[in-house]
């Protein structure tokens, strides 16, 4: 779990902790006052029978019910922070050691793998800024800049259901309603809904041709077809993050405990390569790296392998 998730974990947690116990001493408080009510008219709270219709009247029998039902409220909330307080030590524990990895981490961390991975956020955000921009420009194109061609009506599908539930694309149009809208022999609300389905399956269109991956993150950073630097920075930090720990721990299964890794370079194609060495053995260290085009972000593989 990452430590910015575990943060709010721990304060929403402790925000309910907080609320029980002020629920726990709002019903003490009450419970006194009902206690007192109740040994006022000379009732032995630890020993009574609100069922002695002889003893128990009618309003002191509903009142020993609220009574009751105070008691099994403080026994609930005790429960609940019992249960708070053990959720909450459980997350304060996992934070706790999450810091020292990074720690730990960051401490092994050689400068070249830096260097790497700033170049790589540099070129994730001009990729997503590029595609966000496009994406932007598509989504806010007007419906009625685009033309009702043949071409684009045979674009247009639609789902037609078999016995089996099945169902395939086939045109939305047939050849004779065609030559009625392309004709022009169609109402003017028709037109607009023919614009809209053919802006909206560009739209469908632009999504499917890029990873899905790619197009949350848009969905993340675009907002009123405004894009916000700062939610990509933070997307993009995390990643990092979990980028350094993700790549010292692949190192880690191959060689142990890492003794050093000034071995790393970073080559004239921008790939980190080079030798780690290890408590176990040393291993030859590869990244291979592939996108950054209009497809897909630019990303990277590694591949650590024992040398003698």
């Amino acid at each position: 779990m990452k430590i910015e998730t575990l943060k709010v974990k721990i304060q929403k947690t402790t925000e309910k902790l907080e609320k029980s116990n002020g629920t726990l001493k709002r019903h003490n408080a009450q419970l006194i006052k009902k206690s007192k009510a109740l040994t006022d008219r000379g009732i032995d709270l630890n020993s009574y029978d609100k069922f002695d219709r002889n003893i128990i009247d009618h309003e002191t029998y509903w009142d020993l019910c609220d009574y009751e039902g105070k008691l099994e409220d403080i026994k609930n909330t005790e429960k609940k922070i019992t249960e708070t307080a053990a959720t909450l030590e459980k997350l304060q524990e996992q934070l706790k050691n999450q810091l020292t990895k990074e720690s730990e981490t960051e401490n092994i961390i050689p400068e070249v793998l830096n260097i790497f991975l700033k170049n790589w956020k540099q070129k994730c955000y001009d990729f997503y800024i590029t595609l966000a921009n496009e994406y932007i420009t598509l989504i806010s194109k007007g419906y009625t800049e685009y033309e009702i061609t043949r071409e684009e009506l045979e674009k247009l599908k639609k789902k037609k259901y078999n016995k089996n539930y099945t169902y395939e694309l086939v045109n939305r149009y047939t050849e004779e309603e065609t030559e009625k809208i392309l004709s022009d022999n169609i109402m003017e609300y028709e037109k607009q809904e023919i614009k809209h389905s053919i802006k909206n399956r560009h739209i469908k269109e632009y999504r499917e041709r890029h990873f899905a991956s790619d197009m949350a993150i848009l969905d993340r950073i675009i907002s009123y077809n405004t894009i916000s630097e700062i939610t990509l920075n933070k997307i993009l930090d995390d990643d990092v993050k979990l980028k350094k720990e993700m790549f010292i721990n692949r190192i880690k299964e191959v060689i142990g405990e890492i003794k050093d890794l000034t071995g790393l370079r970073i080559g004239d194609n921008g790939e980190i390569n080079g030798i780690a060495k290890g408590v176990k053995c040393n291993a030859k260290v590869e990244t291979i790296t592939a996108g950054g085009y209009n497809i897909q972000c630019w990303h990277y593989r590694v591949l650590v392998n024992t040398v003698k």
